[in-house]
């Protein structure tokens, strides 16, 4: 189960930051009308010091498997 740490909306984008366990992650959400919703997702590792970028092109395994797991909860604190 993840929990939602905070939700930021900017202009067409929100950011989000959840956790799942001691795990922590980040999600930015580009929302345009003509488009479907671009995600990418943020991994913190080595205690929280660095963070990796989880994008479609540059790791789209990961990306499938992160999307399948998270993208549905924190769409529902975005609408």
């Amino acid at each position: 189960m993840i929990k939602i740490q905070e939700v930021k909306k900017g202009d067409n984008y929100y950011t989000i930051t959840f956790s799942e366990g001691v795990n922590a992650y980040g999600a930015l959400i580009v929302l345009v009308d003509t488009r479907p919703a671009y995600i990418e997702f943020m991994k913190f590792i080595n205690n929280g010091k660095d963070l990796i970028s989880i994008t479609e092109e540059d790791n789209p395994n990961e990306f499938k498997e992160m999307k399948e797991k998270y993208f549905d909860i924190i769409m529902k604190h975005v609408n």
